[in-house]
């Protein structure tokens, strides 16, 4: 008879339990649901120092965009625009990314320029002077 009665207790106290839990869920439920209600009006809104006004000069600048295209010098696009590997040069500053990019189009075309230098070293930085070939073959 006592093992029933504390049978009966321990159901009594998880169900209470389930009830209690159950009602929290639904309450954070709600809660999540007005939170992102409140943060969908409130997405828009701005403090006022965080409003940049620019003049249309300035904006037209920040959106004008050059290509490498437009940075090459005349010899540089003539030494592009050659049907034949040529010899290159490295100045100061460049890398083999910044060589790719320039005259075969893409940094990830650098591949082509380790396989036509063999005695370039990977992860290495270029000096300048260091005289490279540009294939050709890999121009775009």
């Amino acid at each position: 008879m006592a093992k029933a009665g504390l049978g009966f207790i321990l159901v009594a106290i998880l169900i209470v339990i389930v009830v209690i839990l159950d009602s929290m869920s639904g309450r954070s439920a709600r809660h999540g649901v007005q939170f992102e209600r409140w943060q969908d009006e409130n997405i828009d809104r701005q403090i006022p120092e965080e409003v940049e006004v620019l003049p249309r000069e300035e904006r037209d600048l920040l959106n004008f965009h050059i290509s490498d295209e437009d940075i090459l010098n005349a010899e540089e696009r003539r030494l592009r625009d050659r049907r034949e590997d040529y010899i290159y040069e490295v100045k100061p500053g460049e890398s083999i990314d910044d060589i790719a990019r320039k005259y075969l189009g893409h940094h990830d075309r650098k591949d082509d320029i380790y396989n036509k230098n063999p005695e370039l070293f990977r992860g290495v930085g270029l000096r300048p002077g260091t005289r490279i070939v540009i294939p050709f073959s890999a121009r775009r």
